[in-house]
């Protein structure tokens, strides 16, 4: 009877250590499930700043796409305009050029007929001059 007290105490022993190892894994069990939820609860989180992070990153990749479409744009816009001014300020030159030409040609011609006046003026006067004579000459001596 002393031997089977024994077992029965034994087996109390072991019988109580089996429900507390149960427990103990039960437990563990409920902190493994929270942990997985956890993490779930995690990966969705981060996916969701994933996700928000490539919208983010597509838009600012667009927004420097046309921020570069429109640098080009500028870019034309100016070696156009610039080369309208160029192009204008030639022909400018070239109108200035052929306005001085002319001018010198007037200034010219005001010079050759300048000279043909002076000529002509002592003509007129050396023939004027010769006319006295000739009636000085030919008067009746009185």
């Amino acid at each position: 009877s002393k031997d089977l007290r024994a077992v029965e105490s034994a087996h109390a022993s072991l019988a109580e250590r089996v429900r507390s190892a149960e427990q103990s894994l039960g437990d563990r069990a409920r902190d493994i499930e929270l942990a997985a939820a956890d993490a779930k609860e995690h990966r969705e989180r981060h996916k969701g700043l994933l996700d928000a992070q490539q919208a983010a990153q597509e838009k600012l990749s667009d927004e420097v796409r046309a921020h570069a479409d429109a640098q080009r744009a500028t870019a034309k816009r100016v070696d156009r305009v610039t080369k309208e001014l160029s192009e204008k300020q030639e022909l400018h030159a070239k109108s200035m050029e052929l306005q001085l030409a002319s001018h010198k040609e007037l200034l010219r011609q005001i010079q050759v007929c300048d000279e043909r006046g002076a000529s002509l003026e002592d003509r007129l006067r050396r023939l004027e001059a010769e006319g006295r004579a000739d009636r000085v000459a030919s008067a009746p001596a009185a």
